[in-house]
C-alpha cells in the first residue's frame, strides 16, 4: 500500500472540540455584538472562524459582566441639530441615488434599442436565446 496517498489533512483544523474558554468566547461574541466589526473581522483579529462566532454569538447571546449585569454598549443620545443634519444628509443622499438610478434606467433603454436597431440593419441575432444549449468546447 506504498502507492496510496495518506487522507489525513494536517493542515485542516479539528471539527469538533474547542479549546477556547468560555471568557475568550464571550470576548469574541462581545465584539461581534458591539457592532464596531463584522463578523469577519472579528472572527480575523480573533484567529477564530466566521462559524465560531455565529455559534458562539447564538450561545452567549449577551455579554454580561462578572457580576451578572447586563452590558449595554448601544446608548446613544442625540441633539435636536444632529437629528435635522442627518435627516437632510439622508434626503440628499436619496434624491443623489434616484438620480443615478435613472440615469443607468436611460442606459439600459438606449443599449436596448440599439442591439434592436443593429439586429433589424444587420439581420443578425444579437441577445442569447435562453433555450440554446451550449457547444462543447
Amino acid at each position: 500500500m506504498e502507492g496510496q496517498k495518506d487522507k489525513t489533512r494536517p493542515h485542516r483544523k479539528k471539527l469538533q472540540g474547542s479549546n477556547y474558554s468560555e471568557a475568550f468566547k464571550r470576548q469574541v461574541v462581545g465584539a461581534y455584538l458591539s457592532g464596531e466589526d463584522d463578523q469577519r473581522l472579528v472572527a480575523s483579529r480573533f484567529g477564530v472562524s466566521q462559524c465560531s462566532v455565529a455559534r458562539w454569538a447564538k450561545e452567549y447571546p449577551v455579554p454580561s459582566t462578572e457580576s451578572g449585569n447586563i452590558v449595554l454598549n448601544c446608548v446613544m443620545t442625540k441633539s435636536k441639530g444632529t437629528e435635522d443634519a442627518d435627516r437632510d444628509t439622508l434626503k440628499q443622499k436619496i434624491k443623489e441615488l434616484e438620480l443615478a438610478l435613472e440615469e443607468e434606467h436611460l442606459k439600459r433603454v438606449g443599449y436596448q434599442t440599439m442591439v434592436e436597431i443593429a439586429e433589424k440593419e444587420l439581420k443578425i441575432d444579437i441577445r442569447k436565446k435562453s433555450n440554446t444549449k451550449q457547444s462543447k468546447g
